[in-house]
């Protein structure tokens, strides 16, 4: 059995990881910058979500 992280084959290269190898860091921390406010909002919606359903749950 021949499992991928055991392959000697060189990771392909995407868009994804040349960007991270090669842009600029100012780049980089805009990009990271807008990656963890969108996070961080989706989690605080996700928060809302599970409090709204909660609290009907408890209002039954």
């Amino acid at each position: 059995m021949k499992f991928g992280f055991f392959s000697k084959n060189k990771a392909k290269k995407d868009s994804f990881s040349e960007f991270f190898r090669h842009a600029p860091k100012e780049e980089k921390e805009r990009v990271f910058l807008e990656v963890a406010k969108k996070a961080s909002a989706d989690q605080r919606e996700l928060l809302k979500e599970y409090e709204r359903k909660l609290h009907a749950t408890h209002a039954r």
